[in-house]
């Protein structure tokens, strides 16, 4: 999969006829920590290659399972300055449920240790309302979020998708409990030294999400590499394939992997624009 990567990353380059300059980096979307070291610096090695960044931030993606203190100090080698771990919950009960394989003490014992690796900027991601969670749950999730001193805690919030298995176990969460326990988490981070960056963040100091506000208020252009991808550039979002067949391929035939392109007129991009600038301060946009 990697060397199809590069391979993509080169057709980018050639399409472009230049290497693209990089105002944020996010690997994510998936683990990538699930990669092995010497997987993770060809990857590293990849962009390296490709693109061209400097004094940007420069985030991993991560799960508590899979990242490891050598694996943190190769990619700070390679410039990334940000560490995102999806610890989801700090209850045995939930994180069995949803059917992640980490649990608690070793979150705990892995966050503290990563207190002292090569990358101090550290978000942790959690997310409210996961069946078996309950008013006590949140509470102990928010203060074992503020236990931890990390720069950054992200809550996102429980979607259940109509053909999800919990979704036809009928558990589903209701719109109140949501609220409640978003107010709960709210409260508690508020209380100990955060502040909400924007709906769903929440930081110390000034480690605000730059790739998060890039997004949503700059309205840049956002390039994608890797099977299943969307991405924007100018007014047209396009996207990546979500067969590895299929990505296999069209890149094996020199054609960048895009199955679908979609642009919006200007009433549409406006919208959008204002969507997503509702999001963070200081929005470009007047509410009338």
């Amino acid at each position: 999969y990697l060397d199809w990567l590069e391979k993509e990353a080169k057709l980018q380059t050639e399409l472009f006829g230049h290497k693209p300059r990089l105002q944020s980096i996010y690997i994510g979307g998936g683990t990538p920590t699930i990669l092995s070291t010497k997987q993770l610096d060809k990857l590293f090695s990849i962009i390296e290659k490709f693109y061209q960044y400097e004094n940007i931030e420069y985030t991993l993606e991560g799960c508590p399972e899979t990242i490891t203190n050598e694996k943190i100090k190769i990619a700070s080698e390679y410039l990334v300055n940000r560490i995102s771990i999806g610890v989801e919950s700090f209850n045995d009960d939930i994180l069995e449920k949803v059917n992640r394989r980490h649990r608690r003490q070793e979150t705990i014992d892995k966050l503290l240790s990563m207190k002292n690796s090569a990358i101090s900027n550290i978000d942790i991601d959690l997310i409210n309302n996961l069946p078996n969670s309950n008013l006590a749950t949140t509470f102990d999730d928010a203060m074992q979020a503020v236990a931890t001193g990390l720069p950054s805690v992200t809550l996102y919030h429980y979607h259940n998708k109509p053909e999800s298995i919990l979704r036809k176990q009928k558990q589903n969460p209701s719109e109140n409990d949501q609220i409640i326990k978003h107010i709960i988490f709210d409260t508690v981070l508020s209380e100990n030294g955060y502040w909400q960056d924007n709906f769903d963040k929440y930081i110390k100091d000034d480690k605000i999400f730059q790739h998060q506000v890039q997004k949503w208020h700059k309205q840049i252009n956002m390039l994608t590499l890797g099977v299943g991808c969307y991405g924007f550039i100018k007014d047209t979002q396009y996207f990546i394939s979500r067969s590895l067949k299929e990505y296999y391929e069209k890149i094996s035939n020199d054609i960048v992997p895009i199955i679908k392109k979609k642009t919006l007129d200007t009433q549409k991009k406006d919208l959008r624009n204002f969507i997503m600038s509702l999001k963070i301060n200081g929005s470009q946009f007047d509410i009338r």
